[in-house]
């Protein structure tokens, strides 16, 4: 196996550290460039180095590569996210789209071999129902997010393309973990917040929708995964894969967290739907080109969730 230098521009998000380790644990080194670095987040791993940096700043960004030694591969996670992009679009656009912009033409001057750009499944916008959305799927991003992402894709897709840069995009699902910001992700979608509160304190909570209805959510470490075949595959066929773990029902997921805190009893806020349908989110590219498998169940995740906060709530007692 050959050993790689990367660097992972915004590392210290629930995706970054996972990645670090990932990568890690693999014997690569990895160099984490972010404007919030957050060491206690990746204690205890080799190979690590962490700089201070603003991915709107050439010269920081060119500064790391050299410094480091860094060739091999760039990681692009640092973003404004959905729910702090909308009410500042214009804040989003520097951010997602210029900070974008400015870490592929450090990774030009750096004479950076690969560049792998987190993307987004919003990029899709709304599909109609029982549709399978592979990657060449239209794309008719409905929020400002998507749009700015796409729009990074566009760019980085032309970019590289004029300067010989090896580039993918991985277009991820919903992101589930712990220690998650309740207003991201499916904490946001699930309430996940508002029911963890009513089951450990009084035993008993409501779920947003019905038992059949479904979605599809990521964990960070099986997108972690999926970016460390991407930053060791010797080369990539496609320019863009979408990643997630799996589609659960909210019964499933309801009774995970039944599981997971013995007593507690999750009822429903709009009774079971008559054949409910799904569109099908399509992995198999990620499955056939880059031996991706995700490896996390319903049950670990909100397992995981749910460890950490019991152990948030002994350290506040």
């Amino acid at each position: 196996m050959l050993e790689l230098k990367v660097l992972i521009v915004g590392g210290s998000g629930d995706v970054g550290t996972r990645l670090v380790r990932e990568l890690s644990e693999t014997g690569y080194e990895t160099v984490v460039f972010d404007i919030a670095p957050r060491p206690e987040r990746i204690s205890g791993l080799e190979g690590v180095k962490m700089v201070k940096g603003n991915a709107l700043n050439l010269s920081e960004i060119v500064s790391a590569l050299k410094e480091n030694e860094v060739t091999d591969c760039v990681v692009h996670l640092a973003a404004m996210l959905t729910r702090d992009i909308e009410p500042r679009p214009f804040e989003g656009v520097f951010v997602n789209m210029v900070g974008t912009a400015t870490v592929l033409e450090a990774c030009r001057l750096s004479d950076v071999e690969r560049f792998i750009y987190a993307s987004t499944s919003s990029i899709y916008g709304a599909t109609p129902q029982g549709v399978v959305i592979d990657e060449d799927f239209p794309k008719h991003p409905g929020n400002i997010y998507g749009a700015l992402k796409y729009a990074g894709e566009l760019y980085a897709d032309n970019y590289t393309r004029k300067f010989g840069i090896d580039y993918t995009a991985c277009r991820l699902r919903l992101l589930f973990c712990a220690a998650q910001r309740a207003n991201s992700g499916a904490w946001h979608r699930l309430k996940i917040r508002r029911l963890l509160d009513d089951l450990f304190s009084k035993e008993e909570a409501e779920f947003v929708g019905g038992p059949e209805d479904n979605i599809d959510l990521s964990h960070p470490r099986d997108v972690a995964r999926a970016i460390r075949l991407m930053c060791q595959a010797s080369q990539i066929p496609s320019r863009a894969y979408n990643i997630m773990t799996g589609n659960f029902t909210y019964g499933e997921i309801a009774r995970a967290f039944e599981k997971s805190i013995p007593g507690s009893r999750i009822s429903f806020e709009s009774p079971m739907k008559e054949g409910s349908i799904s569109n099908k989110y399509d992995i198999s590219r990620a499955e056939r080109e880059l031996g991706y498998e995700p490896s996390y169940t319903i049950d670990k995740i909100v397992e995981e969730i749910v460890e950490h906060e019991v152990k948030k709530h002994k350290t506040l007692e």
